[in-house]
């Protein structure tokens, strides 16, 4: 009988020590898996904006295009520099620019659904990559964050003007087969570039899909 009762408290106490020890892997599991997880958001983000990074971004324009081969949706990426962006740096400093940087991710994010993304690409240059689109709304998205990105109003110098000039690449549900990641970014870059040469805070779409 003796025996038996301490057969008995020896196995009611494994198997607290049990429960213990596996409450315990649990909670270290969810903490090394937050921490990853964590670690993985700030390898994908600007530590500026909270937008994609450079990296990143490339790898959701991958990401759209295998989408739009897939199910046959267009997709657009638009690439966006803010004007004369050197001339702010150098009138009224880093810290500035910095703002200016934030203000436009600020308004580019509040402008995207869900389902689009916006990164940082480089410098005071952002890149979007709207999904399940057409013409004319990327067109009038482009139009609005235009418009609201001459709205912003800096805290440290008002009297301050920040315009943004546009280069998108529309890749048509038919078309999208004809494009690589690379090609796709190139192709908004060289709008970007018909942009700035056209007189600077200005929206242009590669020749294929030029809106008349």
């Amino acid at each position: 009988k003796q025996k038996n009762i301490a057969e008995n408290k020896a196995s009611d106490y494994l198997r607290k020590l049990n429960s213990k020890l596996e409450d315990l892997v649990a909670s270290r599991t969810a903490t090394l898996e937050k921490a990853n997880s964590d670690l993985a958001l700030l390898a994908s983000q600007d530590s500026l904006t909270g937008l994609l990074n450079h990296r990143s971004s490339i790898n959701q324009v991958s990401k759209a295009l295998n989408e739009a081969n897939r199910y046959n949706i267009s997709i657009a990426v638009i690439m966006i520099d803010l004007d004369n962006f050197k001339l702010l740096n150098d009138q009224y400093g880093h810290q500035v620019g910095d703002e200016a940087i934030v203000s436009v991710s600020q308004v580019l994010r509040s402008n995207l659904r869900d389902t689009d993304s916006c990164g940082r690409y480089g410098g005071e240059e952002f890149i979007l990559i709207i999904t399940r689109t057409d013409l004319d709304e990327v067109n009038q998205l482009a139009e609005r964050l235009k418009s609201n990105i001459a709205e912003i109003h800096l805290s440290q110098t008002p009297d301050a003007n920040v315009t943004a000039s546009f280069g998108i690449a529309m890749c048509l549900s038919t078309q999208c087969e004809e494009y690589t990641t690379d090609s796709l970014i190139s192709a908004a870059d060289s709008a970007l570039y018909k942009a700035k040469l056209s007189g600077r805070n200005k929206i242009c779409f590669t020749p294929s899909n030029q809106m008349v």
